[in-house]
Formats: structure tokens, sequence, C-alpha cells
């Protein structure tokens, strides 16, 4: 009976540790989840809750359709990057603010016509913090930041670059059509005139050149000499010029005025006064080409600083 009661409560006790063991263990499973440590980045911790929270927050927004392994692939390859980037954030002292952050979150979702109230706590509803979120764009907006101040003075896009570019739009999109606005100014001549002649109206178109501002106030300049002939063309495409004088007006900016050429009528200068690209089409190139080379720049940044950092993966 004595052993039977001893074995009864030796049960009893294995039995309660049994429990206490179990609700220990679920007490600490998901802390040392969040604390447990899968990189280091230059000494710079990433727990399994951070890449289970950038993995979550892909599943629930559509972006898990490449199945749970690759997505921790890339949810810890994206942390990683966002690492380095913060480490040179704060190495240049930038401040990226929250409501810049919370901004961003809603021009995102403003086509959809929710904000980032709604997506919180549509997140949170799902088990995915925000914060996920608004570190991946504090990042890609302080990475901004840190290429412009470090590589701002050594992108230098040029008038040819753009008109190529435009150029291989105009190709692709026959509706594409830059319209100039041109001011002929010729400085007539007799049909037989000399080399001396012809070597003083090129001096006098030099310097008429020289003296222009634009095409308003061109005759402030172009009166002061004789002989001189001026005609409007507002409607001009590229194709009704003739080579040379096609690719430099398209390589000339509004207001500028090309070399002058000797044509059986005289000494001819011609004046870009405007030039009319579909919505501004020169500007909005040349943003895409700063945007472009700005990427290049980024990535090679980004690469350079892979190369030197410590990362570890546990």
């Amino acid at each position: 009976m004595r052993q039977n009661f001893r074995r009864n409560r030796l049960a009893t006790h294995g039995l309660a540790a049994t429990f206490l063991w179990a609700f220990l263990t679920v007490g600490l499973g998901p802390g040392l989840a969040q604390t447990k440590v899968v990189a280091t980045v230059n000494d710079e911790p990433i727990s399994q809750f951070d890449v289970d929270q950038r993995t979550k927050f892909y599943t629930v927004t559509g972006g898990g359709k490449a199945g749970k392994k690759a997505l921790r692939a890339r949810s810890l390859k994206e942390l990683v990057e966002e690492a380095l980037m913060f480490q040179e954030i704060r190495r240049l002292a930038i401040d990226i603010p929250q409501a810049g952050v919370t901004a961003s979150i809603n021009t995102r979702l403003k086509a959809n016509k929710r904000n980032y109230a709604w997506f919180k706590g549509f997140l949170r509803s799902r088990g995915v913090r925000i914060a996920t979120l608004e570190n991946r764009i504090r990042a890609q907006l302080g990475w901004r930041q840190v290429i412009q101040r470090t590589y701002s003075g050594l992108i230098d896009i040029g008038e040819n670059e753009i008109t190529r570019a435009i150029k291989e739009i105009d190709r692709k999109d026959a509706q594409t059509e830059t319209i100039y606005s041109l001011k002929t100014i010729t400085l007539t001549m007799a049909k037989n005139a000399g080399d001396g002649e012809i070597a003083r109206r090129m001096e006098e178109a030099g310097r008429i050149r020289r003296a222009f501002r634009d095409c308003r106030t061109s005759s402030l300049v172009t009166g002061r000499y004789r002989d001189i002939k001026t005609s409007d063309r507002p409607r001009t495409r590229a194709k009704d010029l003739t080579e040379p004088t096609r690719s430099l007006v398209q390589q000339a900016k509004a207001n500028d005025m090309i070399p002058p050429s000797v044509t059986d009528a005289g000494i001819v200068l011609i004046a870009v006064c405007e030039r009319k690209d579909d919505g501004g089409q020169r500007e909005k190139v040349q943003q895409q080409l700063v945007s472009q080379e700005f990427g290049m720049l980024a990535d090679r940044h980004l690469r350079d600083l892979k190369q030197d950092a410590i990362v570890e993966y546990r």
C-alpha cells in the first residue's frame, strides 16, 4: 500500500513537472523566436522575428506566390541590404521623419482609396506589424538621399543624350514629335559677293549670335546691322529641316541660336524660340535618364558595401 502511494506521488510529481516544462516552453518559445539572431551585418543583428514579419507581410499582401522558402530567402536578403543602407544613412546623419514614411504609404494606397490607418489595422489583423513596411520605406527614402549626396556632382546628362533618347521614343511611337518655333535671320549678300564680303558678314553673324538672348528681344540685336531679313517659322518639325540644320536644331535648347551657315540667300542664323515636346517630353526624358543613372549608382554603391561588409548567417 505504501509502495503504491509512493508510486502515485512520484507519478503526480512527474506529471506536474511535465506540465510545468510544457508551460515554460510555450511561454518562452515566442520570445526566443523574437530574440533569436539569424544573421549579423557588421555586428548588427537581424532576428528571426524580423524575417518572419517580412515573410508574413509578403504572404498577406499577395507576394507569397514564390513559396515560403523563397520568400524567407528574399526577406532575409532585403533585411541584410536594409541594414547596410541604414548604416550609411546614420553615417551621413540623414533623418527620415515618420511623417514622410506615412505619406509614402498613403501615396501607394491612394489608388485603392485606402490610407495608412486602414492598412495598419489590416496588417495587425493578420499578425503583421506595420513596422516591417515602414522600415523598408524608411530605408528606401534614406538611401535615395545617400546616393544623391554621394553622387549628385557626378551625374551630367547632356543635350545629345536627351536628343538620342527622344529620337528612340519617336522611332517607337510615330505620334510623339517635337514641334519647334524658329526664327530665321538672314544677312543678305549679292550673289557674286567676294570672299571679303562673305567674311565680313560672317563676322557680323558671329556678333549677332553672341549677343542673342531670346527671340522676343532679337530685334534689338539685329537692328544694329544693315540688310537683314527675319522670318518666323512657328510650327516646324525636324523632318521639315535638312541636315546639318536638323541635328543642330534638335540638340538646341529654347532660346539657343545655331551656328551661321552660308546659303545662296546670304548668311543664315536660326534661333530656336520654343520647342514643344508632348507633355514636356524633353524634361520627362531628362528626369528618366537622371533616375536611371542614379539607379545604376545606387546598385553599385550597395554592391560595394556588401563586398566590404562582414555578414554572418547563423
